[in-house]
């Protein structure tokens, strides 16, 4: 099936292929950067606290000392930023026998000027043992529950896996769960079932946990293995480079070898190789502003004799537990140095996993900035390019506080981002195309909705519109205007799998009244995308106007339920205003976008004093004995996050809706004096019929409202 369906659109005008569409093959954080290096200034992030390591907030830029390669600097810029927002409220507790209630909507979408903390959690499981990986897994999803803040940027990532950039950082928790119930052990990991091998008698093995011979000795798996991880953080370091603001990558592992030649092995090189990466890697991470915290799971780590050890000789038992204690340093001191090296924590000895990931993801809720000029010496071998690492360390004079700042630089001034018009064409797609944040110079709008067939087959519904008035148009003959825009869209998975993608070349063309409207009110048509699998995925798409260059972007992310299992679902809102329901459902099921385009399930921007009207599909609801279903709906509204309406519940009449497996529910509100804003409404359906744990499906749609505008 094509990504790109042509469809009947009121606006009359020419949307002609260019070719034929194939198939799917106190200052604002998110301003800031925490180090920049320049031949002007030299730019550092640092963290104090006290005894109890809480944080110390109230210095002044006389309380510090910052010393370059030993000698001190005169500190010229400074300030203190606070990234903290209030606690997300916790989830209400469930009463025993209760069906659950129905949850929050998805958050607000981020925007770059909001963002306030930015989290790579890095799971490591090319470095984790069966019994640490579960635990991860578990703490991850506590605190995406618990913690995560609504203007939070997050990424779950395994070192194992897809760790492209496409793996989008978001706010939206389906994504996040979605990744987090990924974290499995892997097979491929340089570690066992358990940390620590067995002890015998016997000669080490030379197969793995599964029995299976190694290819190679262990020292150089290890060796290996520790060099893709690191390679892996390095990818998801320049991923995060042009994110805003200071950001924390949260490594999860239990392995980190620098010394290869400790506890009795040869290093035969491989220590040189290691430590030449991890400074390559730390340097990456101060030039993209990047901290990084790691996280031992191991928890107390217990390093004596169990009873899965089999041995006679109390020398070896000796030799054993002392080889032990050796690994345990040993496997941590790649993670240490990420961390002090970057300004970050290094946390072990832990049972609470949970609470470690806590402590690292609040360690950045306030930092001071620090900048000083360089001397002639280091401002000369930045002209020259002649850049080498230099030792930075900053001192707090106020006694009992403790500072944590990144350690070294290399004296290369920061290189400047490239202009996007000076990109290529592809390099200015990937990069919009990559982008958490929609913008550009376009306005685009993108709703995409899943639907289910009248076969049963699952449909994401793409609608999308942008302002034709932004687009360059040609003068033709016989006064028609013609414009050349390019879509790219594409369907990925939480973990930037690509599922379907098209990059196409249309051809806009129109003339007389029907160009008029098109100026006016902009374009809008219909993609629709097949979907062979449930799941949470996320849309992506870019218009490009090939007359300038000028892009646009939006991002999406759908849940398309399993239908297939007979459980509840619900498919996506169609939202429009001014019309009947059921010439929304009528309309829209043709593709037709008509009337002011603001107010279509396209763009969903309303007025106060309106009224809006949507249409959803019901999907496997239960029939009783008069083989009707009973079903009840309620209606819930949210302005920027907090609920402002609750509708009552109320029984769905049966005459209205059709076969109990695929129904039509309609419904209308009236927006009485709405004040302007990003407002989400939820509709939870509720089949009686069915059992507690499945009887509810929830449903959400965002709109803005804007003030009315003034008569004329």
């Amino acid at each position: 099936m094509p990504f790109f369906k042509r469809t009947a659109i009121s606006l009359a005008c020419t949307l002609a292929f260019a070719g034929a569409v194939q198939p799917f093959q106190q200052e604002d954080p998110a301003q800031l950067t925490t180090i920049r290096v320049s031949v002007d200034l030299v730019q550092v992030d640092a963290i104090v606290t006290n005894s109890k390591d809480e944080p110390v907030t109230d210095l002044t830029a006389d309380d510090f000392i910052i010393l370059q390669d030993g000698k001190p600097q005169e500190i010229t810029h400074f300030s203190f930023i606070r990234t903290t927002a209030p606690a997300p409220p916790k989830k209400p507790a469930v009463e025993k026998g209760k069906a659950k209630p129905a949850p929050p909507p998805p958050a607000m979408p981020v925007k770059r000027e909001t963002v306030r903390r930015t989290y790579a959690l890095l799971v490591d499981d090319l470095g984790l043992s069966f019994e640490s990986t579960v635990r991860v897994r578990e703490s991850i999803r506590k605190w995406l529950d618990n913690e995560m803040q609504p203007n939070d940027l997050v990424a779950v990532m395994r070192t194992g896996g897809s760790v492209g950039s496409l793996q989008q950082f978001t706010n939206d928790r389906r994504m996040l769960y979605a990744a987090a119930d990924r974290i499995t052990y892997n097979a491929a990991s340089r570690i066992g079932v358990s940390s620590f091998s067995t002890v015998s008698g016997a000669a080490p093995s030379t197969r793995d946990a599964y029995g299976f011979q190694l290819p190679m000795p262990q020292e150089e798996r290890d060796l290996q293995f520790t060099l893709f991880t690191l390679g892996s953080i390095e990818y998801v370091v320049d991923a995060l480079k042009e994110l805003p603001g200071r950001k924390n990558l949260v490594l999860f592992s239990e392995s980190m070898k620098v010394n290869f030649d400790g506890c009795g092995g040869q290093s035969q090189g491989r220590d040189i190789v290691i430590k030449d990466r991890l400074r390559r890697l730390m340097d990456a991470a101060n030039k993209s502003t990047v901290v990084i915290h790691s996280i031992d799971p191991r928890g107390v780590a217990y390093t004596g004799l169990t009873a899965q050890d089999s041995i006679a000789d109390g020398s070896i038992a000796t030799q054993a537990i002392s080889q032990r204690q050796c690994e345990l340093v040993s496997s941590q001191d790649g993670m240490v140095m990420l961390a002090e090296q970057t300004g970050g924590l290094f946390i072990s000895n832990r049972n609470d996993i949970a609470r470690a990931l806590k402590v690292v993801a609040d360690d950045g809720n306030g930092y001071y900035l620090i900048g000083y000029p360089p001397d002639e010496k280091t401002v000369a071998e930045m002209k020259q390019g002649r850049g080498r690492f230099h030792d930075i360390k900053v001192q707090v004079k106020r006694p009992g506080l403790r500072v944590r700042s990144r350690a070294e630089f290399f004296s290369t001034p920061d290189t400047k981002k490239i202009p996007p018009d000076l990109l290529s064409r592809p390099d200015q797609v990937k990069q919009a195309l990559e982008s958490p944040f929609a913008g550009g110079d376009l306005r685009v709008r993108l709703t995409a909705l899943f639907s289910q067939t009248k076969d049963g087959k699952s449909l994401i519904n793409a609608l999308l519109h942008f302002d034709a008035n932004q687009l360059v148009f040609t003068e033709q003959p016989d006064d028609w205007h013609k414009a050349v825009i390019e879509i790219t869209a594409g369907l990925f998975t939480y973990d930037g799998e690509q599922i379907d993608f098209a990059d196409k070349k249309w051809n806009v063309e129109a003339k007389g009244k029907t160009f008029e409207y098109m100026q006016k009110h902009g374009i809008s048509f219909l993609m629709n995308v097949p979907v062979k699998q449930p799941g949470i995925y996320q849309m992506r798409l870019v218009l490009r106007d090939t007359a300038n260059g000028k892009l646009g972007n939006a991002t999406q992310v759908i849940e398309v339920p399993n239908v297939r299992k007979g459980k509840l679902a619900l498919s996506g809102i169609l939202l429009a205003a001014d019309r009947t329901q059921s010439e929304v459902a009528a309309n829209q099921a043709e593709g037709v976008i008509e009337a002011d385009s603001k107010k279509t399930p396209a763009v969903r921007i309303f007025e106060a004093g309106e009224t809006i009207g949507w249409a959803y599909q019901i999907l496997n609801a239960k029939a009783g004995k008069d083989r009707k279903p009973q079903i009840e709906t309620q209606v819930r509204l949210f302005h920027e996050g907090h609920q402002v309406y609750e509708g009552a519940p109320s029984l769905l009449k049966s005459e209205a809706l059709g076969s109990s497996k695929r129904m039509i529910a309609v419904d209308q509100m009236h927006l009485k004096a709405l004040p302007p804003g990003y407002y989400v409404l939820q509709i939870a359906v509720t089949d009686t019929l069915a059992g507690k744990k499945d009887q509810m499906a929830v449903q959400s749609i965002d709109f803005d409202a804007q003030s009315p505008e003034p008569a004329r």
